[in-house]
């Protein structure tokens, strides 16, 4: 009787565990299916003081364009506090925000996306990065929802904070973002498993500028993408 009562009590053992194990592959299937990927033109919620600036860049906010193997997009924003939303008469403080995307066509798929954001000679002098994001390094296993968000302060000189918001899907794959401090460099990369699937780059970074220039000055961009074929 006792050896017949463990075995009933191990197939349901093996039957709750096979349960689980096929709820979790759902799980990650639908997951994966209902993740609706980010177009780099839908802006970030802003939160606070913080405002759009339209006037810092005198043509569009996003830049399409596609090759042979790939269609891109690349859209920019300065965001800053609103007028006395910060006390500091000396300098100014804001987010410069960066949303790209790339999506392999005529049968190529994407392997790796490669963003970089170069401040300008004149930058290197004027502007302090005070805060950057998303997070140095990320892994995905699979299709990912994931949140980016900046909180500024003005270091105190604000009467309240104002936050930056993004949600966006990472692809199965590595992000890693970094910020060379002497090169000025922002770089986001992505480097994952071919997919059919659009691409997409969210992060920002926390600057600071004199008060007596309208804005921070211009910036350099490049968005490389590498597809191979077949996936």
């Amino acid at each position: 009787m006792t050896a017949a009562r463990d075995r009933k009590k191990g197939a349901k053992r093996r039957r709750a565990m096979a349960m689980v194990l096929v709820t979790a592959v759902l799980l990650t299937i639908v997951s994966d299916a209902l993740a609706t990927q980010l177009s780099a033109s839908n802006r970030p919620a802003a939160t606070g003081p913080l405002v759009r600036d339209d006037a810092y860049y005198s043509g569009a906010p996003c830049n399409p364009g596609k090759n042979a193997r790939a269609k891109t997009n690349f859209c920019s924003w300065l965001y800053r506090f609103k007028p006395r939303a910060e006390d500091n008469k000396k300098r100014n403080y804001g987010v410069l925000w960066i949303q790209s995307s790339a999506l392999g066509r005529h049968g190529w798929c994407l392997r790796r996306l490669n963003e970089r954001l170069t401040l300008s000679d004149k930058a290197r002098h004027v502007v302090k990065v005070l805060g950057k994001a998303p997070a140095a390094y990320t892994k995905a296993g699979h299709s990912v929802r994931k949140k980016v968000k900046l909180r500024v302060t003005a270091r105190g000189h604000a009467r309240a904070p104002g936050t930056l918001v993004q949600h966006y899907v990472l692809r199965r794959g590595e992000l890693r973002r970094s910020f060379g401090t002497k090169s000025r460099v922002f770089r986001l990369k992505w480097r994952g498993r071919p997919t059919k699937k659009k691409v997409t780059l969210v992060g920002g970074l926390v600057v600071s500028w004199p008060a007596s220039r309208g804005g921070p000055p211009a910036l350099f961009h490049s968005l490389v993408p590498q597809a191979q074929k077949p996936c």
